[in-house]
């Protein structure tokens, strides 16, 4: 059997700048970047449902954002203001073997969402 590392592919440092940093903005500033994401894989026997997983995703934010208060408890381990000694977002320890997950999810994988006041 043959398989691709897409983890590896989309961390490579030919295809992206400091692969390992958290920098949403390279998107903005190249719109062509989006694609060297190998999330749906690539090549004949790609994702079909690609674009449409993408709008989904879109439209699926977009109202959850809208309808809903999303806030980090404060009391979590990792926050945007928490970095690591390089100056990064810290990253939460994960399991890896199939599937990602978080390593604690019963402390780890918690946000309050609640129904948006209405104004």
């Amino acid at each position: 059997m043959v398989a691709v590392n897409l983890a590896g592919a989309n961390h490579h440092q030919e295809a992206w700048e400091n692969p390992r940093a958290f920098i949403p903005e390279r998107f903005i500033a190249d719109p062509d970047a989006k694609k060297n994401v190998f999330a749906f894989s690539f090549g004949p026997r790609s994702c079909p449902g690609r674009n449409l997983a993408i709008r989904e995703l879109l439209v699926l934010f977009s109202n959850m954002l809208k309808n809903y208060d999303f806030e980090i408890p404060k009391n979590s381990l990792f926050k945007p203001d928490v970095l690591d000694k390089h100056g990064n977002p810290q990253v939460m320890p994960s399991v890896q073997n199939l599937i990602f997950g978080p390593k604690y999810p019963d402390r780890d994988c918690r946000v309050i969402i609640r129904k948006a006041a209405k104004y």
